[in-house]
């Protein structure tokens, strides 16, 4: 029998990174209810560590009983050369006091010494901490393994180890949930889609033609198209 499949629903912080978008407080609020009685699983409530507006939406809905969704604050690891329990961002994952905490980590060795400016061990130790340190204090942990295929397509080793550090430290199985997904449909707004073998999708591709209203025309459809991800063919 395969797991269920769980909904972690970005649209309080992805969605609203979008352009002409600008939620209120209470927006924010409005939507996590209205998420929770469509009965999704988790919702990603904001970064307490980035804007004043994010910190007062999580004061506000612990005041609120979800019945489905679990809320989860979003964050990084530690910063490099700092105490884990020092870090200010990390701080304030916890000061938030949502059940769900998730937080990404590099997977890209290129990210780790370019955008980091940290020694690979330095960045695994970084992983590791947070998770452990988030878990000490009660946190469920989901770990979003932050440019994971390009990371693996470009060091694979690295890129396990990374994944590795985060089990260790108690977030979850890699290799289950990667063979779990293997095969599962899920509705999408152009109909159903399949997860690969490669972890990509299988899904219609169509051809179409803009119209003077700004809507489209579907001229041609090309049904359950397989992704080729670094397929060789592309690269000639």
């Amino acid at each position: 029998m395969k797991p269920q499949v769980e909904i972690y629903d970005t649209t309080l912080r992805d969605g609203s990174q979008g352009e002409g978008i600008n939620f209120s407080v209470a927006d924010k609020l409005r939507i996590a209810e209205k998420l929770d009685s469509f009965g999704v699983h988790y919702i990603e409530g904001g970064w307490p560590g980035s804007n004043p507006k994010d910190i007062e939406f999580f004061a506000q809905a612990k005041k609120r009983k979800f019945k489905n969704a679990k809320l989860a604050a979003f964050g990084s690891t530690r910063k490099k050369n700092t105490p884990v329990e020092q870090d200010d961002q990390v701080r304030l994952l916890i000061e938030a006091e949502t059940p769900v905490v998730t937080i990404y980590g590099k997977t890209s060795l290129l990210h780790v010494k370019e955008v980091l400016r940290a020694s690979p061990d330095e960045n695994l130790a970084m992983i590791g901490d947070t998770i452990r340190y988030l878990k000490d204090h009660g946190k469920f942990v989901i770990y979003d393994a932050e440019h994971s295929f390009d990371g693996y397509s470009d060091e694979p080793d690295y890129a396990l180890a990374t994944w590795q550090a985060a089990e260790k430290a108690g977030s979850f199985d890699v290799d289950k949930v990667r063979e779990a997904v293997i095969g599962e449909k899920f509705k999408g707004p152009a109909g159903e889609v399949t997860m690969q073998e490669n972890h990509h999708l299988v899904n219609n591709v169509y051809i179409g033609e803009t119209l003077p209203s700004g809507q489209f025309k579907i001229i041609k459809t090309f049904a359950a198209v397989a992704a080729e991800p670094f397929s060789e063919k592309f690269l000639k």
